[in-house]
């Protein structure tokens, strides 16, 4: 088992995470590795056009993704959970999809926003444990939070251009 850091549900697979995403940042940043999957992931036809094999980094872009969403549910059994249910990870999906849009890519981005998602919601239960607001309430209150971020980033962004007379 991962060891627990303080107090709540951090524990040393954290140091793990901080490998993978240096690892991954490199990877893309200074690779050839990373500058195929970019083409591949911006234009896949263009990416084409010039010789890559799309379908074979598309096809090894997913694989590693599934590989690293099964470390993840490692980390989770070996950290906080301690055994292997059919609830281990439910409600994550929502979660990632979010981090990963607000991340835009950027493997570093994705572990600094997963804390402030994670600070988040740690927040919604302590409202609901210690002020006995209800779950529904929380929930609004976290997509409200959500919602002014996606605003926030979509806003700063665009910009309307007037036309000239």
């Amino acid at each position: 088992w991962f060891p627990v850091l303080g107090w709540g549900q951090l524990h040393a697979g954290i140091f793990l995470v901080a490998v993978i995403a240096l690892s991954i940042w490199f990877v893309m940043e200074h690779s050839r590795v990373g500058f195929y999957a970019d083409a591949v992931g911006f234009n896949a036809k263009a990416a084409r056009a010039t010789g890559l094999p799309v379908l074979s980094i598309a096809l090894g872009l997913v694989l590693l993704s599934g590989a690293l969403s099964g470390v993840a549910g490692m980390m989770i059994v070996a950290g906080t959970e301690h055994r292997l249910n059919q609830s281990v990870g439910n409600g994550y999906l929502f979660s990632a999809i979010v981090i990963a849009y607000l991340a835009r890519a950027k493997p570093l981005w994705v572990v600094v926003i997963s804390f402030a998602l994670g600070a988040v919601f740690t927040a919604g239960n302590v409202l609901k444990v210690f002020y006995s607001i209800s779950e529904a309430m929380i929930v609004l209150m976290q997509g409200a939070v959500l919602m002014s971020i996606l605003m926030a980033q979509f806003f700063s962004s665009y910009s309307l251009k007037r036309p000239k007379n």
